[in-house]
C-alpha cells in the first residue's frame, strides 16, 4: 500500500445483530457504535514497519504494548480499543512469514488477555483482512 488514504468502513456491515432468545423473547444485540472503527488506512514508514490506524467516533489516549520486537500495539486507555498497529515488514521478510499473518495472531492474542473487549478484537481482525489481504488488491495489500 502506498498511500495514507483513510477507507470509510460500513458500519452496518461490521456490526450485523447477535440474536439470542430466553423465555422465548428474541432480543437482537449489537456492539456499541463506539466499539466499531469508521475508518482505517495502513501504510509503510520510512523504517519499514507497516502501520495500521483506526478511527473510531470518539478517540481517546493511547498506551503501547510491545509483543515482541516487532509488533506493537495502541489500544485505548480506557476502552482497550484498537487504536494503531506496527508491524517491523522488514523482520518479517527475513523470517519468511506473513506480516498479516503474525498481525492477526497478536490481535487474537490480545482478545485472550482483554476478554470483555473479544468482539471489538473480532471487528477489527476482520477490517484488516478484508481491506489489507492479497485479494482486495483494489483497496491495498502489502504486495502493491
Amino acid at each position: 500500500m502506498k498511500n495514507q488514504d483513510w477507507v470509510i468502513l460500513d458500519v452496518e456491515d461490521l456490526n450485523p445483530p447477535q440474536i439470542e432468545e430466553t423465555d422465548g423473547v428474541c432480543t437482537r444485540i449489537f456492539l456499541s457504535p463506539y466499539d466499531i472503527p469508521i475508518a482505517v488506512r495502513g501504510y509503510f514508514n520510512k523504517s519499514g514497519w507497516f502501520i495500521i490506524e483506526f478511527q473510531y467516533i470518539v478517540g481517546e489516549s493511547v498506551r503501547s504494548e510491545h509483543l515482541g520486537c516487532d509488533l506493537v500495539l495502541y489500544i485505548g486507555k480506557n476502552s482497550r480499543r484498537l487504536y494503531q498497529l506496527k508491524a517491523d515488514y522488514n523482520q518479517t521478510v527475513v523470517l519468511g512469514v506473513s506480516v498479516l499473518g503474525i498481525i492477526t495472531k497478536a490481535i487474537t492474542a490480545i482478545g485472550q488477555k482483554y476478554p470483555k473487549r473479544k468482539a471489538n478484537y473480532d471487528v477489527v481482525k476482520r477490517v484488516i483482512l478484508d481491506t489489507f489481504s492479497p485479494r482486495k488488491s483494489e483497496k491495498g495489500n502489502l504486495d502493491d
